[in-house]
């Protein structure tokens, strides 16, 4: 028995020790990455990213990238391939052809009626093989009134070493841009261009991150950045949207009266409602940057059957009042964050 358990255990390490081993010498290697984000005068954006990626393994493009997944809404988003091609290992060029552009409904929002409007853009790489190189640059541009905030993250590490990265953010001149560096030291390199205030962030020979159990993912270097001057002016035009208002129909008031009645005390009827959210309540795991920061009402998502976590909560904070109960929803953000 022993034996068979010592075994086992030196299997999981040698997974271990191999994992970290690939991860530090990479599927794969970012030659160049820019991550470009510019805010205008009429409170439109643009997103643009570049990437030259040269594969080491047959894994780095037949699981990892082989495609490229841009998920927008073309309510408020449209797409511009600037370039999309590969320099195989032998030096030929291959193109990226118009049959391999194709939207499709995100997974995330197949069942959310919705957010159905929402596409991801699938791009299919050609010419992939172990020593070939993808290179794609795309812009994202986006309409005024997407987000109430000009604001972004980026973590600054990948699963693969990365030999120069460069992140861009251009504000008008009039504008600030506040942003915070967690993990790494490193300034942003400011210069002006006409009307434009320019921040620049240039990092080189970046070691890949390992991915472990208990790796903590809040201890990965990453920036910061919004126009907004504090958290303050950030929170207060995002809790102004009629969801936290906390709105309730006829139907949600019944049901948080009937779940009251049928319990002896506050906490086993906030543990019902709360039951009741959890499990008849469809979950939509949608990313808020997906959908503009914004959070469909208590009542909307009621009637749906269904919403994102954000909503959920709402809903659930919303029920809990009908219940006769304090609630409200909270957010908890890592100190470092702040």
């Amino acid at each position: 028995m022993m034996k068979t358990i010592s075994k086992y255990i030196l299997i999981v390490l040698s997974i271990f020790i191999f994992q970290n081993i690939s991860a530090q010498e990479g599927d794969a290697v970012f030659n160049k990455v820019v991550h470009e984000y510019t805010l205008h005068d009429d409170g439109s954006s643009e997103y643009r990213a570049y990437k030259e990626v040269k594969l080491l393994s047959h894994m780095s493009f037949h699981r990892l990238y082989g495609e490229t997944f841009i998920i927008f809404d073309p309510e408020y988003q449209e797409i511009e391939i600037n370039t999309a091609y590969t320099i195989m290992a032998d030096g030929q060029k291959v193109v990226v052809p118009d049959n391999a552009f194709n939207e499709v409904l995100p997974r995330a929002s197949a069942h959310a009626a919705p957010y159905n409007k929402l596409r991801e853009l699938v791009i299919t790489h050609t010419g992939l093989e172990v020593g070939a190189t993808i290179y794609l640059d795309y812009t994202l541009k986006t309409k005024a009134g997407y987000m109430q905030t000009f604001m972004g993250e980026e973590v600054i590490k990948d699963i693969v070493p990365v030999k120069e990265k460069q992140i861009i953010i251009r504000v008008p001149a009039k504008q600030e841009l506040h942003y915070k560096m967690l993990n790494l030291r490193t300034a942003a390199e400011i210069s002006q261009e006409k009307d434009t205030k320019v921040y620049t962030f240039t990092f080189r020979e970046l070691s890949a991150y390992t991915r472990e159990w208990g790796t903590d993912y809040e201890l990965l270097p990453r920036l910061f950045f919004s126009t907004a001057r504090d958290l303050e002016r950030a929170y207060f035009p995002f809790v102004a949207q009629a969801a936290f208002t906390y709105q309730s129909n006829t139907s949600m008031e019944a049901a948080a009266k009937k779940l009251k009645e049928e319990k002896e005390d506050e906490l086993k009827t906030a543990l019902a409602i709360q039951k009741l959210v959890v499990n008849e309540i469809g979950t939509w795991n949608l990313n808020l940057k997906y959908t503009g920061f914004k959070c469909r009402t208590p009542e909307e998502v009621w009637k749906s059957n269904a919403g994102t976590p954000l909503e959920k909560t709402v809903l659930l904070a919303t029920l809990l009042m009908k219940a006769g109960l304090s609630a409200v929803p909270m957010a908890i953000i890592p100190e470092k964050y702040y």
